[in-house]
Parts: C-alpha cells; sequence; structure tokens
C-alpha cells in the first residue's frame, strides 16, 4: 500500500511540471474568464419569463369569512434585464401582500384591488424598471360577509346498485351531517337544506367511501363544501321461516281449514339482520282460486314482505283445505 502510494505522488510531481499540464491549466482559466463574461453581458440583455406570485392578504379580522374564492398566486409574465429578474424574482419568491383594511369597500362587503393598484404591486415585487408583459388576473374583486353562518342538514343524492350477491345496507352515513352557509341574509333566509352532487356508483361489492361536493347557492359559501359519503354495502344471507297462512275472498260465510296452517319461506336478507326477526311476511291463500267442492289443495302465495327481503319463495304452492259450515 506505501510503495502504491509513494509511486502516485512521485507520477504527479513529474506530471505538473510538463508544459503539457501547464496548457490544460491556462486552457481551464480562459474558459472559466469567458463563461464569466458572457454570464455578465447575458444578464445585462433584457429577457422575458413568466412566474407565479404568491397572493397574501394580511390583518383580516377573524369574524370575516371570504364568499369569493381567494386566487394563491397569480402567473406573471415579466421582461426585464437579466440582473434585475435574477435579483427580484429568480434568488427570492415573488409574492405580493394585500392589506385588507386598506382595500375594503365602504359597505364593507368587498376587497377590491383595481387595475392599477395591482400594477404597482407587481413594479414593487419585480422592480421599478421590469415591464409586466400579462397577468393571469388585472385587478381584484372579493366579497366577504361578517356575519355568522348559518347551520343547516346535508341531504346525500345517490344512484347506486349492488353486484349480485349483494345489496345497499341501509341509508348513507355522511362524516358531517350539516354545513355552515356564509352570506347575504335574504339568501341564508331562503336555504333550509343543502344537497351534494349525484353520487353514481354501480356493481358494487363492499363498503365504499366517496368524497362528495356540495351544491351551494350563487353568492354564498359553503364550510365544509364536501363531505365524506360511506355507502354501506353487505352480502345477503339466506334465511328460512314458518309463516302462518291467511285465507281470503271468502265470501260464501264458512270457514276454511288448512293443513298445514303453515308454510316455510325462503328469503334473503342483509347479514346484519340476519338475526333479527322479520314480521312482516304475510302468506295467503286464495278461496277463490280453490278447486270445486268442500275440499282439496288451495293455491298459497306471498302477499307481503318487508322490503330487506329479498327472492322470497315459498316451498310449497298450494295447501289441503277442508270448508267447515
Amino acid at each position: 500500500m506505501n510503495l502504491s502510494t509513494n509511486g502516485i505522488k512521485e507520477w504527479w510531481k513529474r506530471v505538473k511540471t510538463t508544459a503539457r499540464f501547464r496548457s490544460i491549466l491556462l486552457y481551464i482559466a480562459f474558459v472559466a474568464i469567458a463563461a464569466v463574461f458572457w454570464f455578465v453581458f447575458a444578464l445585462n440583455d433584457n429577457v422575458q419569463q413568466s412566474f407565479d406570485v404568491n397572493l397574501r392578504l394580511k390583518d383580516v379580522p377573524d369574524s370575516i369569512t371570504f364568499i369569493s374564492d381567494i386566487p394563491d398566486k397569480l402567473h406573471v409574465t415579466v421582461r426585464d434585464k437579466g440582473t434585475g429578474l435574477l435579483r427580484n424574482a429568480v434568488l427570492k419568491r415573488p409574492a405580493i401582500e394585500i392589506d385588507f383594511k386598506e382595500y375594503t369597500s365602504a359597505s364593507g362587503s368587498v376587497l377590491s384591488v383595481s387595475k392599477s393598484d395591482l400594477a404597482a404591486m407587481m413594479k414593487k415585487t419585480f422592480g421599478a424598471s421590469a415591464q409586466i408583459v400579462s397577468t393571469s388576473l388585472d385587478s381584484l374583486h372579493l366579497t366577504y360577509t361578517d356575519r355568522p353562518g348559518k347551520r343547516v342538514p346535508i341531504v346525500v343524492r345517490t344512484d347506486v346498485t349492488a353486484t349480485s350477491g349483494y345489496v345497499i345496507g341501509g341509508h348513507p352515513r355522511l362524516s358531517q351531517g350539516y354545513t355552515l352557509v356564509y352570506g347575504p341574509q335574504e339568501a341564508l333566509d331562503t336555504i333550509t337544506r343543502v344537497y351534494t352532487d349525484r353520487i353514481v356508483r354501480r356493481r358494487l361489492s363492499e363498503p365504499t367511501t366517496v368524497e362528495a361536493r356540495l351544491r351551494h347557492m350563487p353568492g354564498t359559501r359553503l364550510i365544509p363544501d364536501k363531505v365524506k359519503v360511506a355507502i354501506p354495502v353487505e352480502p345477503l344471507v339466506n334465511k328460512h321461516q314458518m309463516v302462518g297462512v291467511t285465507v281470503i275472498n271468502i265470501h260464501d260465510g264458512g270457514s276454511v281449514l288448512l293443513f298445514p296452517q303453515k308454510v316455510e319461506v325462503s328469503y334473503y336478507v342483509p347479514m346484519s339482520s340476519f338475526n333479527e326477526p322479520q314480521t312482516g311476511i304475510e302468506v295467503v291463500a286464495d278461496y277463490s282460486s280453490r278447486g270445486p267442492g268442500i275440499s282439496g289443495r288451495i293455491p298459497v302465495r306471498i302477499q307481503r314482505a318487508p322490503k330487506q327481503c329479498v327472492n322470497l319463495s315459498l316451498h310449497t304452492d298450494s295447501l289441503e283445505y277442508t270448508v267447515v259450515r
């Protein structure tokens, strides 16, 4: 290792004393000097550059809520000498600040910055020699209110379906059941509820959470303006139940005995409802549909069932009967 290090040192001593090495050093020095001169001359030329200028409001009272959307930045194209742009925009993040108290209107509901005022702020940011070629916003008019928000309930609008073997297991659940509406009093007086944009989902097979935007009246603002909506989706499970049969349409004053008096009903329910008793299932035997004579078989059918019970079926389509007079 020592021999290798000593060899490198000796080689370096021989190389740096050669004329070729001195020529290379001289070439690099001239290239560096030329690059510096080129950079200086380039910076003295007029150039055009686009920047994103941050926009900030200062001294805004806590009681103020802006109805208009506040832009967080402006897109500005500037023409100036390279030195000016380097100093005022490249080396520091360009930004303008708007004093709330200075630019509020006499009516106390609009913050207004004129075209000339905004241009003056740009000049201050980029320097007096800069020429503002274009801006994404030439003036600023923001409405606001100092009234408290009106609390109103949120109504979800959905159009959702589950895939085969599953069911939408109840009403959608909101992350927040209300929103605050800000705006002029005459608008607030007419608002009693706020609706979400319609949520459309198809063939769901698992619980799904969707972020939905709230629909607001023009001239008002909602806080929050969107909510999360949880759509419950459950698998369907099969259930069996014995249900008593009711005879209908008896017109001759007799009575009918059925054998048996109960039938087995099969249906599907959401998994969460499996252990709940289903008391709304009604099975009937229509006396007017019986055959001739005082005995025989009479058709039975499902007359009514709760909404959560789907694909209902009877294990028999008729029962034996006899007429008792």
